[in-house]
């Protein structure tokens, strides 16, 4: 998938399955998969194929509920509905092992204390 792509994707969560003044996913839909299913011992949560955290801004020390959506090799879709932040990311960060949960840390150390 392209990064406009996982941008609709990500953008679609953010606004409650509305584009364009249009309901495409329902609001029902959405917030089922946003919902914690399963546990993770990372830290994160985990609804209809999204991770579901509390984010710390390690600058201030607030926290802000997150979800992403995570590819083969580091491509994501990164969602802050109280800031109104889509992060999208296609990177490859290995070519041999899969190291992309470092991609992980970038909420909490760089956009968030960046934006607040």
């Amino acid at each position: 998938m392209s990064q406009y792509d996982l941008a609709k994707i990500g953008y679609l969560f953010l606004n409650n399955g509305v584009w364009d003044n249009k309901m495409i996913v329902s609001k029902q839909w959405v917030e089922q998969s946003l919902k914690s299913y399963h546990e993770w011992i990372y830290g994160f949560n985990y609804g209809y194929l999204w991770y579901l955290k509390n984010e710390k801004n390690e600058k201030t020390g607030e926290a802000y509920i997150t979800y992403s959506a995570s590819g083969a090799g580091g491509q994501k879709i990164y969602v802050i509905p109280e800031l109104d932040i889509l992060l999208i990311v296609t990177s490859r960060t290995s070519l041999v092992k899969d190291n992309s949960h470092i991609l992980n840390d970038v909420i909490g150390k760089f956009i968030l204390p960046s934006v607040g």
